[in-house]
């Protein structure tokens, strides 16, 4: 059985026109007090230090997943896992806000296969 390719109306057409969807615009006011530091890493289902070499003094890292179709989770090195962290969705952005006095390590691991994340310190 074919599938036929379908397409709109020009009603239909026109009542999408008429009723367009308002978008909020997509800025965003980020402090920092130190120069930020980006890092591009893979990810793959072995832990690794999210990034390798932290920022000293660090108080806010933004982790993007780059993959379109894969997860990863985030946490600390004796509990993160494949099934057990914080799940970061495909194209997800977490931004994650630290103590400046404390050293915090974040761990990574790949849920399936590997998975390009940026890292973005302040």
């Amino acid at each position: 059985m074919d599938i036929d390719v379908l397409f709109p109306s020009g009603v239909q057409m026109q009542s999408v026109v008429d009723r367009p969807v308002q978008h909020d615009p997509r800025g965003r006011i980020v402090q920092m007090k130190i120069a930020p530091v980006v890092t591009t890493q893979t990810v793959t289902s072995t832990k690794a230090a999210l990034p390798a070499s932290p920022l000293a003094s660090r108080n806010r890292m933004v982790i993007r997943n780059l993959d379109p179709v894969r997860t990863l989770r985030i946490g600390q090195e004796s509990t993160v896992t494949e099934k057990v962290g914080l799940l970061v969705e495909p194209l997800e952005e977490l931004t994650i806000e630290f103590d400046t006095s404390t050293a915090v390590a974040v761990w990574a691991v790949a849920t399936g296969a590997e998975v390009k994340v940026e890292v973005i310190e302040s």
